[in-house]
């Protein structure tokens, strides 16, 4: 009688195992198409202050990210050129002002709003971590707003980019790319 317990036992394990790695690997299959949004939740290490809110608009016409407004964390606007620069690019034949380099300080907190516009986007920021200490590696799905929080804690430069095959026209340029520099 124990024999057959242990054994019932066993069997029962390796269902319930099984079902588990099933399951993870599903997820895993659906969030690489995109059905579901494993996008980190910060919870209770959210900051509770916030020097600056960037927000970023992933786009396909042109093929960037372009800042689009800074405010303070109670909505006051700041001054868009205090943390970018305004530049030029050029995207099948047609001149842009687009801002994606962003100048950011050692040591203060930052929340980026990405917002995928017209299609699905990545975003890899080399090098820099999320608040929680987290690499960022997001999948912007369209339509769908996106916070990461920053407080930088080395000075430098760190380049960002699409990591996501989000039009043929990527493979043409680097647009979809920038830096984020953190200065003293």
């Amino acid at each position: 009688m124990p024999l057959k317990s242990v054994t019932n036992g066993i069997i029962l394990s390796i269902i319930i195992f099984s079902w588990v790695f099933t399951f993870i690997g599903l997820s895993f299959a659906f969030h690489q198409m995109g059905v579901i949004d494993l996008t980190p939740i910060y919870g209770s290490r959210t900051p509770t202050h916030i020097n600056a809110v960037i927000y970023i608009d992933a786009l396909t016409t042109p093929l960037v990210y372009n800042v689009t407004s800074v405010t303070a964390e109670n909505g006051t606007p700041l001054a868009v050129d205090s943390f970018v620069a305004r530049e030029t690019i050029v995207s099948e034949g047609q001149e842009y002002l687009v801002y994606r380099n962003l100048t950011l300080q050692r040591g203060k907190i930052y929340k980026l709003v990405f917002f995928a516009v017209e299609t699905t986007h990545g975003l890899y920021v080399e090098g820099l971590l999320d608040y929680q200490g987290r690499i960022i590696n997001l999948v912007l799905k369209e339509g769908h707003q996106y916070v990461i929080y920053l407080q930088p804690k080395k000075t430098g430069t760190y380049r960002y980019e699409c990591n996501y095959f989000c039009s043929v026209t990527i493979l043409e340029g680097d647009e979809m790319e920038g830096t984020i520099t953190v200065t003293e």
